[in-house]
Protein backbone atom coordinates (compact mmCIF):
# COMPACT_ATOMS: atom_id res chain seq x y z
CA UNK A 1 0.00 0.00 0.00
CA UNK A 2 1.23 3.52 -0.88
CA UNK A 3 2.82 5.11 2.11
CA UNK A 4 4.99 8.39 2.99
CA UNK A 5 8.47 7.68 2.18
CA UNK A 6 9.59 11.27 2.47
CA UNK A 7 12.40 12.92 4.82
CA UNK A 8 11.86 16.86 5.72
CA UNK A 9 14.76 18.31 7.60
CA UNK A 10 13.91 22.18 8.28
CA UNK A 11 15.92 24.98 8.65
CA UNK A 12 16.06 27.82 11.33
CA UNK A 13 14.30 31.32 10.69
CA UNK A 14 15.49 33.46 8.07
CA UNK A 15 15.19 36.91 9.79
CA UNK A 16 16.60 39.15 6.57
CA UNK A 17 14.26 40.13 5.07
CA UNK A 18 16.33 41.70 2.01
CA UNK A 19 17.21 37.98 1.15
CA UNK A 20 13.96 35.86 1.22
CA UNK A 21 11.55 37.64 3.57
CA UNK A 22 11.16 38.02 7.49
CA UNK A 23 10.58 34.72 9.41
CA UNK A 24 10.75 32.60 6.77
CA UNK A 25 11.16 28.78 7.16
CA UNK A 26 13.39 26.57 4.74
CA UNK A 27 12.49 23.25 3.91
CA UNK A 28 14.38 20.22 2.32
CA UNK A 29 12.23 17.00 1.00
CA UNK A 30 14.38 14.11 0.23
CA UNK A 31 11.72 11.63 -1.04
CA UNK A 32 12.42 7.58 -1.67
CA UNK A 33 9.81 7.23 -3.88
CA UNK A 34 9.36 3.73 -3.48
CA UNK A 35 6.03 3.54 -5.06
CA UNK A 36 8.49 4.11 -8.88
CA UNK A 37 9.65 1.79 -10.76
CA UNK A 38 12.98 2.16 -10.43
CA UNK A 39 13.12 5.46 -8.01
CA UNK A 40 16.66 5.61 -6.66
CA UNK A 41 17.67 6.20 -3.42
CA UNK A 42 16.09 9.20 -1.82
CA UNK A 43 16.19 10.65 -5.71
CA UNK A 44 13.89 13.67 -5.28
CA UNK A 45 15.72 16.68 -3.05
CA UNK A 46 13.92 19.71 -2.65
CA UNK A 47 14.29 22.80 -1.39
CA UNK A 48 11.09 24.78 -0.56
CA UNK A 49 11.05 28.29 0.89
CA UNK A 50 7.64 28.76 3.13
CA UNK A 51 6.47 32.17 4.57
CA UNK A 52 4.82 32.22 7.79
CA UNK A 53 1.69 33.05 4.88
CA UNK A 54 2.22 30.27 2.78
CA UNK A 55 -0.56 27.61 2.06
CA UNK A 56 1.00 24.07 1.02
CA UNK A 57 -1.56 21.50 -1.26
CA UNK A 58 0.12 19.02 -2.53
CA UNK A 59 -0.24 18.53 -6.43
CA UNK A 60 -1.07 22.57 -6.68
CA UNK A 61 2.28 24.17 -7.73
CA UNK A 62 2.34 28.19 -7.17
CA UNK A 63 5.67 28.47 -9.30
CA UNK A 64 7.18 26.96 -12.12
CA UNK A 65 9.99 24.32 -11.14
CA UNK A 66 12.48 22.28 -11.96
CA UNK A 67 13.07 18.48 -12.21
CA UNK A 68 16.84 17.39 -12.24
CA UNK A 69 17.90 14.53 -10.42
CA UNK A 70 19.88 12.07 -12.32
CA UNK A 71 23.03 12.82 -10.62
CA UNK A 72 26.13 9.89 -10.24
CA UNK A 73 25.29 8.55 -7.10
CA UNK A 74 21.71 7.52 -8.30
CA UNK A 75 22.59 6.54 -11.73
CA UNK A 76 24.83 3.95 -9.33
CA UNK A 77 22.02 2.62 -7.78
CA UNK A 78 19.83 2.34 -10.87
CA UNK A 79 22.50 0.56 -12.45
CA UNK A 80 21.98 -2.23 -9.87
CA UNK A 81 17.91 -2.02 -9.68
CA UNK A 82 17.79 -2.16 -13.54
CA UNK A 83 18.47 -6.32 -13.32
CA UNK A 84 15.06 -5.97 -11.62
CA UNK A 85 13.06 -3.87 -13.78
CA UNK A 86 11.56 -6.78 -15.53
CA UNK A 87 10.45 -8.78 -12.90
CA UNK A 88 9.00 -6.16 -11.43
CA UNK A 89 7.16 -4.58 -14.18
CA UNK A 90 5.52 -7.83 -14.62
CA UNK A 91 4.14 -8.17 -11.00
CA UNK A 92 2.67 -5.09 -12.00
CA UNK A 93 0.94 -5.91 -15.15
CA UNK A 94 -0.37 -9.61 -13.21
CA UNK A 95 -1.89 -7.64 -11.02
CA UNK A 96 -3.51 -5.06 -13.24
CA UNK A 97 -4.97 -7.55 -14.59
CA UNK A 98 -6.04 -9.50 -11.60
CA UNK A 99 -7.74 -5.88 -10.98
CA UNK A 100 -9.18 -5.71 -14.13
CA UNK A 101 -10.56 -9.33 -14.10
CA UNK A 102 -11.90 -8.79 -10.36
CA UNK A 103 -13.54 -5.58 -10.95
CA UNK A 104 -15.43 -6.31 -13.89
CA UNK A 105 -17.05 -9.85 -12.29
CA UNK A 106 -17.91 -7.69 -9.01
CA UNK A 107 -19.87 -5.31 -11.52
CA UNK A 108 -19.03 -2.28 -9.62
CA UNK A 109 -19.37 1.00 -11.54
CA UNK A 110 -15.74 2.45 -12.16
CA UNK A 111 -14.23 2.16 -15.56
CA UNK A 112 -11.06 0.48 -15.39
CA UNK A 113 -8.03 2.04 -18.41
CA UNK A 114 -6.26 -0.65 -20.49
CA UNK A 115 -3.47 -0.14 -22.19
CA UNK A 116 -3.84 1.37 -25.54
CA UNK A 117 -3.20 -1.76 -28.38
CA UNK A 118 0.08 -0.07 -29.62
CA UNK A 119 2.29 -0.59 -26.91
CA UNK A 120 4.29 -3.24 -26.41
CA UNK A 121 3.78 -3.56 -22.53
CA UNK A 122 2.72 -1.31 -19.93
CA UNK A 123 4.52 -1.11 -16.46
CA UNK A 124 1.94 0.36 -14.35
CA UNK A 125 3.60 3.02 -12.45
CA UNK A 126 0.00 3.39 -10.95
CA UNK A 127 -3.18 1.50 -11.47
CA UNK A 128 -5.65 4.00 -12.35
CA UNK A 129 -9.61 3.60 -11.92
CA UNK A 130 -12.51 5.98 -12.86
CA UNK A 131 -15.19 6.52 -10.97
CA UNK A 132 -18.03 9.70 -10.44
CA UNK A 133 -17.78 9.26 -6.64
CA UNK A 134 -13.84 9.18 -6.44
CA UNK A 135 -13.34 11.46 -3.60
CA UNK A 136 -15.91 9.58 -1.33
CA UNK A 137 -14.21 5.84 -1.92
CA UNK A 138 -10.98 7.50 -1.30
CA UNK A 139 -12.14 8.32 1.81
CA UNK A 140 -13.95 5.01 2.34
CA UNK A 141 -10.83 2.81 1.36
CA UNK A 142 -8.90 5.09 3.76
CA UNK A 143 -11.20 4.07 6.61
CA UNK A 144 -10.12 0.44 6.31
CA UNK A 145 -6.59 1.16 5.39
CA UNK A 146 -5.86 0.72 2.25
CA UNK A 147 -4.03 4.05 0.67
CA UNK A 148 -4.87 5.38 -2.84
CA UNK A 149 -3.31 8.61 -4.66
CA UNK A 150 -4.95 11.19 -6.79
CA UNK A 151 -2.81 11.54 -9.60
CA UNK A 152 -3.28 15.00 -9.93
CA UNK A 153 -6.33 16.76 -8.70
CA UNK A 154 -6.10 20.07 -10.97
CA UNK A 155 -5.07 20.00 -14.63
CA UNK A 156 -2.30 22.12 -15.63
CA UNK A 157 -4.11 24.63 -17.21
CA UNK A 158 -5.77 25.29 -13.89
CA UNK A 159 -2.52 25.45 -11.89
CA UNK A 160 -2.00 28.77 -10.25
CA UNK A 161 1.83 28.67 -12.06
CA UNK A 162 0.00 29.01 -15.46
CA UNK A 163 -2.62 31.56 -14.56
CA UNK A 164 -0.97 34.11 -17.22
CA UNK A 165 -1.72 31.99 -20.34
CA UNK A 166 -5.02 33.12 -19.14
CA UNK A 167 -7.42 29.24 -19.24
CA UNK A 168 -10.59 29.04 -17.37
CA UNK A 169 -12.59 26.22 -16.23
CA UNK A 170 -14.45 24.55 -18.87
CA UNK A 171 -11.84 25.57 -21.31
CA UNK A 172 -10.64 21.69 -21.67
CA UNK A 173 -13.48 19.39 -20.07
CA UNK A 174 -12.32 16.28 -20.58
CA UNK A 175 -8.67 16.64 -18.39
CA UNK A 176 -10.89 18.36 -16.10
CA UNK A 177 -12.93 15.17 -15.76
CA UNK A 178 -9.81 12.85 -15.78
CA UNK A 179 -8.68 15.20 -12.79
CA UNK A 180 -12.01 15.00 -10.79
CA UNK A 181 -12.84 11.06 -11.61
CA UNK A 182 -9.70 9.39 -11.49
CA UNK A 183 -8.08 7.27 -8.59
CA UNK A 184 -4.71 5.25 -8.32
CA UNK A 185 -5.29 1.90 -6.61
CA UNK A 186 -2.29 0.13 -4.71
CA UNK A 187 -0.29 -2.18 -7.44
CA UNK A 188 3.07 -2.60 -6.11
CA UNK A 189 4.26 -6.10 -7.54
CA UNK A 190 4.56 -7.81 -4.87
CA UNK A 191 0.91 -7.25 -3.34
CA UNK A 192 -0.87 -10.48 -3.13
CA UNK A 193 -4.00 -11.84 -4.32
CA UNK A 194 -5.65 -11.27 -1.15
CA UNK A 195 -4.75 -7.66 -0.92
CA UNK A 196 -6.13 -7.02 -4.50
CA UNK A 197 -9.16 -9.00 -3.40
CA UNK A 198 -9.36 -7.12 0.11
CA UNK A 199 -9.16 -4.03 -2.28
CA UNK A 200 -11.09 -4.84 -4.99
CA UNK A 201 -14.42 -6.23 -2.09
CA UNK A 202 -13.93 -2.78 -0.36
CA UNK A 203 -15.20 -1.25 -3.39
CA UNK A 204 -17.86 -3.56 -4.11
CA UNK A 205 -18.96 -2.93 -0.50
CA UNK A 206 -19.10 0.97 -0.81
CA UNK A 207 -20.99 0.94 -3.88
CA UNK A 208 -23.60 -1.80 -2.51
CA UNK A 209 -24.06 0.39 0.76
CA UNK A 210 -24.78 3.86 -1.99
CA UNK A 211 -26.48 1.13 -5.12
CA UNK A 212 -28.22 -1.38 -2.79
CA UNK A 213 -26.44 -4.82 -2.97
CA UNK A 214 -29.13 -5.94 -5.38
CA UNK A 215 -27.92 -3.59 -8.34
CA UNK A 216 -24.42 -4.80 -7.91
Amino acid sequence: MPEKDYFVYESSYVDDPCSIGPATKIWHFSHIMKNSRIGAGCNIGQNVVISPDAVIRKYYHQWIGINSRLDALQAAVLRVKLQYFDRWSAGRQRNADHYRARLAKLSVPVTCLSPAPYQTRHIYNQFVIRTSQRDALQECLKKQGIGTEVYYPLPLHLQPCYSELGYRRGDFPISEKLAAESLALPVHCELASEDIEHVCQAIRSFYADRCGSAQL
